[in-house]
């Protein structure tokens, strides 16, 4: 083999191995940034999963007084019948 083909040899090993390097720092670049959005998804689904158990106990709370307003509600209209049947 000759000096000039080992030179040609070389300069493309070194080639190769700044292409691999590269392509590492790109990987792990990518790595990284699906590890951050991991991250970031499973805070969500975190935050969505309360926000939905807080609802459930909104909905609870407004059904709770929902019935409250109904027995209030029939307790005026049967005092309403009451003052009603007074004044006939």
């Amino acid at each position: 083999m000759s000096l000039e083909s080992l030179t040609q040899l070389e300069q493309k090993i070194v080639t190769l191995i700044d292409a691999f390097k590269t392509l590492k720092q790109e990987s792990d670049n990518l790595r990284e940034e699906l590890e951050d959005k991991t991250n970031n998804i499973n805070s969500l689904q975190s935050e969505r999963d309360s926000l939905q158990n807080e609802l459930s106990a909104l909905k609870g709370t407004l059904d709770e007084r929902q019935k409250k307003l109904d027995v209030a509600a029939e307790r005026i209209q049967e005092i309403l019948r009451k003052f009603e049947s007074i004044g006939q």
